[in-house]
């Protein structure tokens, strides 16, 4: 008997070990290797169920002129990159499915010249589904080769565990000597992760010298217990920047998405108020547009002044920049050209360690439907198109878009040609209202 109970938790505990392994296995991870000179190659795994990702990497400022090669990870996804400042390098990457390789290659970073290391790399991931929700992810760097400040010949492998904000070299030869960083008296802080300096450091700080006996001091404060005080300090500081730049991403449903949803009944004010927009943070003009291929709308965003950089934007595939972004009285100004046909984009921009999608409402543009003009189409004919056949067998004269399936694209695309196009609809009763932009500070960041 003692056997078979023995047996049993023996059973239990390898069926425990087992969840916890594949439980540890699922979390993305992120790992960058020094891969030749100058070069270094952001490796990713776990990316399963992955479809968000952005990555804020520190790196030593002998390193000059930064480049970034998008990898077969992220293939086909919007991209941004931020190179903007010295130092430090963001990108983020998104798409409504996940991304096409579960692991391999994220990205590769080339530095023209200078000589020098990555030092901290912060990855956020999140799902792809219809809630996107973050997923805790883990972080590491190797670098390996010649490094800054070192005699010739010699090799040094540092590896970081930035997750827990550790450095353990792991090999050196006696030839060289460690670099030396460029501050000792502050904390460096990017991406949500605090760079502790070496002012901590009792073995590298020099000691100080010794006050004269008749000066008098208004305090007993050592001045070992003087350093711990100021080492302390940004510490403090780099935990309240981190809690209020903790990367995210922030998405708004669109109006395609809202008619996908729909379940209630189908008639033209319902409908027609699904396309009805609160402005959050972002303005189009015109709230909608008819994709004929030539035409271009504009995006409006407001100008964040509390922003350490300008955003960078990107693009779908649907649609490709009309013009280079530009500031409009508070505004960022991206036009647009939306490809001829097209029901769906998106413009993406990266600022702050915050990746904002803003859904396009665009719809392919139709003269005219069963040989009655847009123009002279009235709400009866909008309610007819809307009425739901007698029989099971589908309509097709009302697939718009030619997917063979008669659904809620279709009447999302019939709406979208009876407001712009409609009599009515130019003057006011049935055109939807859009919110001007609120000029004030993004509170979803």
């Amino acid at each position: 008997m003692s056997k078979r109970i023995w047996f049993k938790s023996l059973l239990m505990l390898v069926l425990l070990i087992c969840a916890f392994g594949q439980t540890a296995l699922a979390a993305p991870a992120v790992r960058v290797n020094k891969t030749g000179n100058n070069i270094w190659t952001v490796y990713g795994s776990g990316f399963e169920q992955i479809g968000g990702l952005t990555l804020s990497i520190q790196y030593e400022t002998t390193l000059k002129n930064p480049e970034v090669i998008n990898g077969e990870v992220i293939s086909g996804a919007l991209v941004s990159t931020n190179i903007s400042v010295p130092g430090k390098i963001g990108l983020a990457a998104a798409q409504s499915t996940p991304f096409p390789r579960s692991s391999g290659v994220i990205a590769t970073i080339k530095f023209g010249s200078g000589t020098g290391r990555i030092t901290s790399i912060t990855p956020t991931t999140a799902t792809a589904d219809n809630n996107p929700h973050l997923v805790d992810s883990t972080s590491e760097i190797t670098n390996s080769g010649d490094i800054a400040g070192s005699g010739s010949g010699s090799t040094t492998t540092d590896t970081f565990d930035t997750s827990k904000n550790i450095t353990t070299p792991s090999s050196s030869t006696n030839t060289g000597s460690s670099p030396t960083p460029t501050s000792s008296s502050q904390g460096a802080w990017l991406g949500g992760v605090t760079m502790q300096t070496d002012i901590s450091s009792t073995g590298d700080r020099k000691e100080q010298p010794k006050q004269p006996e008749s000066v008098a001091e208004p305090s007993r404060t050592t001045p070992t217990a003087e350093a711990n005080r100021i080492a302390s300090e940004p510490d403090k500081q780099t935990t309240e920047e981190k809690k209020e730049k903790q990367p995210r991403f922030v998405t708004t449903s669109s109006v395609l998405k809202q008619f996908k949803d729909y379940k209630g009944e189908r008639t033209p004010k319902e409908m027609v108020t699904l396309f009805t927009t609160e402005g959050k943070g972002f303005q189009q003009v015109p709230p909608i547009f008819l994709a004929d291929g030539k035409g271009t709308l504009k995006v409006l965003i407001p100008v964040d002044t509390s922003a350490s950089a300008s955003p960078n934007f990107a693009i779908s595939k649907e649609a490709q920049m009309a013009s280079f972004p530009k500031i409009v009285e508070d505004n960022w100004v991206v036009e647009l050209k939306p490809k001829k046909g097209v029901y769906q984009a998106t413009l993406s921009y990266f600022l702050d360690e915050v990746t904002t999608d803003i859904p396009i409402t665009v719809a392919p543009l139709f003269d005219s439907f069963s040989g009655k003009p847009f123009a002279k189409m009235t709400e009866s004919d909008l309610a007819q198109f809307l009425k739901t056949p007698d029989t099971a067998k589908a309509d097709l004269s009302k697939d718009l878009n030619g997917d063979k399936v008669v659904d809620y694209i279709d009447d999302y695309i019939f709406v979208a040609n009876y407001l712009v196009q409609a009599p009515q609809s130019k003057g006011g009763s049935a055109q939807p209202k859009q919110k001007a932009p609120d000029n004030t500070k993004n509170t979803d960041k």
